[in-house]
């Protein structure tokens, strides 16, 4: 019982930290960097491709490939942001390699994607979620900033070759 504990007060703190990382640093202008990006007009996205970094606040998110969905523009902008639709995003999706990291976390998954109506982050595809020597791990990790809830998914029912949720709890790391 006092493993399970330690553990639910793990996995609150860890969601916990990464929600005042992103709500904190949510006002901070974003820095896009990559090899390439290519801007689709007509169907109001960009792609960026090779080392993408994203900068916001102490924030970084690394990926092989993120688009960057922005919402339809609006007859009240349209001839301001003729280049990129919007600049209101509605959706964001990364792919390979992809890493999240604050000052105190780190999460690693193969794709990602965030839907700023809803503020819920997916991240997929043998997950990680490292909080010093503490590491979650399963196949699908959801987190809405709305709530501050996290569910971390192994993706299968179990059993000796099914992968399945983990966690390595290291009790003095735990707060």
């Amino acid at each position: 019982m006092k493993n399970f504990i330690i553990m639910l007060a793990f996995i609150f703190s860890i969601s916990n930290a990464f929600a005042k990382e992103t709500v904190q640093a949510s006002q901070d202008p974003i820095n896009i960097e990559s090899n390439e990006l290519v801007i689709e007009q007509k169907e109001n996205k960009g792609v960026f491709t090779g080392n993408v970094e994203v900068i916001q606040g102490d924030m970084v998110i690394n990926s092989d490939k993120m688009i960057v969905y922005y919402a339809e523009p609006t007859t009240d902008n349209a001839d301001s942001q003729e280049l990129l639709g919007s600049n209101k995003i509605s959706r964001i999706e990364t792919f390979g390699n992809v890493v999240i990291t604050t000052p105190k976390e780190k999460a690693k998954g193969e794709k990602g994607e965030y839907i700023t109506k809803d503020q819920v982050f997916i991240l997929k595809k043998n997950v990680q979620l490292i909080q010093g020597k503490n590491i979650l791990t399963g196949n699908k990790f959801i987190y809405n900033r709305l709530n501050g809830k996290g569910v971390l998914t192994s993706g299968g029912k179990g059993g000796k070759n099914k992968q399945r949720a983990k966690a390595l709890i290291v009790p003095e790391q735990v707060r």
